[in-house]
Parts: structure tokens; C-alpha cells; sequence
């Protein structure tokens, strides 16, 4: 909720939005997105509210067609939860830890595989914070994240 606090005391506007889900809510902020669902990378955003709820779009890297979309709210300055559904059905119960007003990492508890993500941050500092299996780093070939032997 800083976050959004910290936007409208410097009236700074990042990007404006009145959509369908948050039809009251026209200050919105985005941050890329980096998760490990399993051994699989996803890319997409968190956009955050000025009412402390969001939502979240992903896609694997592997196959574009594999889409997850989400929401989140805040439940202190520093910490909140959200929920996530992927295409084919794996769902995860979310829990994140802010380390910015723009940034933060979390995991998610889901129903077929272990998920953890970051977000706002760039990919050598997403890293510290994602669950990369064991001899593998990640590493972005074009506009494409892969795994690489380290």
C-alpha cells in the first residue's frame, strides 16, 4: 500500500487506468514479473491499485499459449496475498514480502507445483529471490528467459 501512497503524495502518475475490474480505482502502476512454476519460467506483470489490491498476468516462456492471470491485495505496508489460476487448472494461494515500493518477491502455495516469483526487480536481483533448479541459472536470450548450465 506504500507504494500507492507514496505515487499520489508525489503526484507522480505512472500510468492511468479505469478498466472493468477496478472501475473506481484510476491510478495504476505495472512491474515486470518473474516466476518458476515447477522447473517452468513465466514472464508477465503485477499492476498494483491505488486501493492496495492488484492483479497479475503471466505466461510461460516455453509455450506462450500457457497463461496464468491472478489478483493480490496488501494486508500490511510490507506484506500481502493473493490467489492465481493457470490455464489447465493449477491454482496457487500467494504470499509476498515488499522490498521497494515498486518492488518484492514471494512464493505460492499450489496445487501441482512449487512457485515462486519477483517482481519490479531486474533479472540478476529476481534470481536471489526464485526457487532455480539446482545447475541451472537464468538468463535472457532476446526478449525470451531460459535456463542456462551455470
Amino acid at each position: 500500500m506504500r507504494l500507492f501512497f507514496a505515487i499520489a503524495s508525489m503526484g507522480l502518475v505512472v500510468g492511468c487506468a479505469q478498466t472493468a475490474e477496478h472501475p473506481g480505482s484510476i491510478f495504476s502502476i505495472s512491474e515486470p514479473l518473474i516466476a518458476v512454476i515447477g522447473d517452468e519460467i513465466f514472464s508477465g506483470e503485477a499492476t498494483g491499485y491505488l486501493d492496495g489490491t492488484g492483479t497479475i498476468r503471466m505466461q510461460s516462456q516455453k509455450d506462450p499459449n500457457l497463461k496464468c492471470i491472478g489478483d493480490f491485495h496488501y494486508v500490511s505496508s510490507k506484506s500481502g496475498t493473493g490467489s492465481a489460476t493457470c490455464i489447465g487448472g493449477t491454482r496457487g494461494l500467494l504470499v509476498f514480502q515488499a522490498l521497494s515500493n515498486l518492488s518484492g518477491y514471494g512464493t505460492a502455495i499450489s496445487d501441482r507445483r512449487p512457485v515462486s516469483f519477483a517482481y519490479g526487480l531486474s533479472l540478476e536481483d529476481s534470481s536471489k529471490y526464485l526457487r532455480i533448479p539446482e545447475g541451472k541459472k537464468l538468463a535472457r536470450k532476446g526478449d525470451v528467459l531460459e535456463w542456462m548450465a551455470e
